[in-house]
């Protein structure tokens, strides 16, 4: 599903930001792009009401396009982790850029969550199982 601030269906141009969510069995991958901030968020909120809807066990959140986290995202990104967590679900956030890692490294939550490397795309990734490489 792609969702944008502006709610089209594929982001235009120059979006602010979009998710695109997948779904494998019990498990979700959000993949994030552009910048998560307070005119933004609520696309991302939106999607996690979904995603929590379900009956799901894991969820992965793929930083690796976020071009910019504000507080805002932060603390929806602290919200979903709560949320999972208070319902023994796994959360997984994949490492984004050096600038949106610095963020959480700088507000002191970096230990608050479980990180895994944003080494290969999710295509170079095809042998794991889950949705474009979501561990299941």
């Amino acid at each position: 599903m792609n969702l944008t601030a502006a709610g089209d269906a594929q982001p235009p141009e120059g979006a602010l930001f979009a998710v695109d969510t997948e779904y494998a069995g019990r498990c979700a991958r959000l993949a994030l792009r552009g910048e998560l901030d307070i005119a933004t968020v609520r696309v991302l909120e939106d999607e996690l009401r979904a995603v929590w809807a379900r009956d799901i066990t894991r969820v992965e959140i793929d930083l690796r396009d976020v071009t910019f986290i504000g507080s805002s995202g932060i603390a929806a990104l602290l919200e979903a982790n709560s949320h999972a967590r208070d319902n023994r679900c796994a959360l997984t956030l994949v490492r984004g850029p050096v600038s949106v890692q610095r963020i959480f490294e700088l507000t002191g939550i970096e230990s608050q969550f479980a990180f895994r490397p944003a080494s290969a795309r999710p295509e170079e990734r095809a042998a794991r199982s889950g949705p474009r490489g979501l561990v299941g």
